[in-house]
């Protein structure tokens, strides 16, 4: 999460705003996991990635394996 983050904050403005739907999907993809049914609201650039931070921890949380794997993947994604 740590290299995620920082990649993130490392891109232009624009590239993070073309980037914003691969984080919120994943994002997306781990709060249904830990609470299926409760939509995620959608943030702009400077909080989505506070927010994945936030519902990573909890899927790590409720016992999901793969998150580092998925956010390795959005990071690669990213670059």
């Amino acid at each position: 999460m740590r290299r995620l983050d920082q990649r993130w904050h490392e891109l232009p403005l624009d590239r993070a705003s073309s980037g914003l739907p691969q984080v919120y999907a994943v994002a997306a993809d781990l709060a249904a996991r830990v609470r299926p049914g409760v939509a995620l609201p959608k943030l702009g650039p400077q909080a989505v990635i506070r927010q994945l931070q936030v519902v990573a921890w909890d899927a790590c949380a409720a016992g999901h394996t793969d998150v580092g794997a998925l956010l390795a993947d959005l990071r690669r994604g990213l670059a």
